[in-house]
């Protein structure tokens, strides 16, 4: 209608651009490394030193040595200065017309020669068609495909646009490494409990011993290798020299379970420290992320999945908890705990409730105490043991730009990053229950919520057992 006016829209929408910051970085040139002259090499190694070994410690200090200086051959360490982000989308022949266009500008800038320029001046023209059309093809092939919004993020943190990571710097900080890492172990080691003595389990009270590992049906424990560890050998390389090292690893795996020994260079644990805010202060401001060795992962699946399957078997999980297993989730805790409040709707019941956060649960767990409840759960005396040894004289060094920290012990807690923290925390966990006298619980990992219903006439009463309730978890 001519009568009708309409106003102009105007949108201001701020999109911050993250410069890259030039920078050495030390990276291994795999350009070169041939994988099969890398087997060739690994099985010509004499292992007869390591099978009549029988300290474990030797052994896989052996084994490292022997891998990183094949690694070291094969694809030294390299150091270069990044001034610029990658660019996957840059193909072999624009690489190619890349240096045609470089060449062109050396001779124009030699020559001086109009000719020289002209052709220079065309070339970069192209190069610079060819780039931009090369990096929408390369995002829009992202962008129309990809469903998973953390890959469209990264996408847009590529292009410079939104939150980027935020790096560590321990020189903006004004912050020693030492100090930190100490800040990090304190958290484990501020409030040491007294040693409590482990019983010995009687063999035929013990319901649980670590079967043998046969490298067949051990295989599959290798698929799940990402990270590297302080040994500085990738995951990757572990499962290319499985051919070689598959039974020299078996072998290993086996002796650590049979002699109820883990090793000490398993324990040793890198600290990536990731800030928690734009600009750090103190120590609190950083996440540690802890990074253990690829050889070791295999072996902790290997053993989580069999005690996990003892206790699940024979229904020693407390089946309230749905943290850690396989077909529960945050879901299932959330229906039986509304099903629960809507039923007592129903009846027309109140309910009171009360939520548990405990601050560095996973940091805090006494070992001995652990210990003891294994024994509880039916672990036999052998595998107490191999806990115990897995548990103990656990080191960590944190990373930073520069360098690296002093090795820190930490005395209590379960470690960070390996699979079988979340199975230890679930044990210790586990007899919870026991303490709930008067109420309804539920668990996810670390976070409980108890709760009773009452008619609302007996709230006064009901607010009583709640709260026995809540000092029997405090006390205990």
């Amino acid at each position: 209608s001519p009568n009708m006016f309409h106003d102009l829209i105007f949108v201001h929408f701020k999109i911050e651009r993250h410069c890259f910051l030039p920078k050495w970085m030390k990276f291994r040139n795999l350009k070169k490394f041939d994988k099969n002259k890398f087997l060739e090499d690994l099985g010509c190694v004499s292992w007869d030193r390591l099978f009549l070994c029988n300290d474990i410690d030797r052994m896989v200090d052996y084994l490292v040595e022997t891998i990183q200086s094949l690694w070291n051959i094969h694809a030294p360490v390299s150091v270069t200065h990044v001034k610029k982000p990658p660019s996957p989308w840059i193909s072999k022949e624009l690489r190619t017309k890349m240096k045609e266009r470089d060449k062109l500008r050396q001779k124009f800038k030699r020559t001086g020669l109009e000719h020289w320029g002209d052709l220079f001046r065309r070339a970069r023209n192209e190069v610079k068609r060819l780039l931009k059309a090369a990096k929408a093809r390369y995002f829009n092939a992202i962008f129309s495909t990809a469903t998973d919004p953390a890959i469209i993020w990264k996408s847009f943190r590529k292009l410079g646009l939104g939150a980027s990571g935020i790096e560590f710097d321990e020189f903006s900080m004004g912050i020693g490494l030492d100090e930190i890492n100490q800040f990090f172990v304190g958290v484990s080691n501020s409030d040491p409990v007294p040693y409590v003595e482990v019983p010995s389990v009687p063999f035929h009270e013990a319901k649980f011993f670590f079967p043998f590992i046969i490298l067949d049906e051990f295989l599959p424990f290798f698929g799940y290798l990402r990270s590297t560890g302080h040994d500085d050998i990738p995951g990757w390389l572990i499962k290319l020299s499985l051919p070689v090292l598959g039974p020299i690893l078996t072998y290993i795996y086996n002796f650590s379970l049979q002699h109820s020994v883990f090793p000490l260079a398993w324990k040793k644990s890198n600290i990536k420290p990731i800030p928690k805010v734009r600009e750090p202060v103190t120590p609190n401001d950083i996440r540690p992320i802890s990074l253990l060795c690829s050889m070791s992962k295999p072996l902790e699946r290997y053993v989580f999945t069999q005690v996990y399957e003892f206790l699940n078997g024979n229904n020693l999980i407390d089946p309230l908890q749905s943290g850690f297993r396989a077909g529960f989730s945050t879901q299932t805790a959330v229906i039986k705990l509304v099903h629960d409040l809507c039923s007592a709707v129903d009846c027309r019941k109140i309910t009171l409730l009360v939520i548990f956060d405990f601050s560095k649960a996973f940091d805090l767990i006494h070992r001995s105490r652990l210990l003891i409840k294994l024994a509880h759960l039916g672990l036999s005396q052998s595998a107490i043991d191999w806990f115990a040894s897995y548990l103990s004289f656990r080191s960590q060094t944190v990373l930073g730009k520069c360098g690296q920290s002093l090795p820190s012990y930490n005395f209590a807690g379960v470690p960070q990053g390996s699979i079988l923290g979340p199975l230890l925390f679930m044990c210790y966990i586990n007899d919870l229950k026991n303490q709930l006298n008067h109420t309804r619980h539920h668990l996810y990992a670390d976070d409980l919520i108890i709760y009773r219903s009452c008619e609302p006439d007996n709230v006064i009463e009901c607010i009583n057992w709640v709260n026995r309730d809540v000092s029997s978890i405090l006390e205990g």
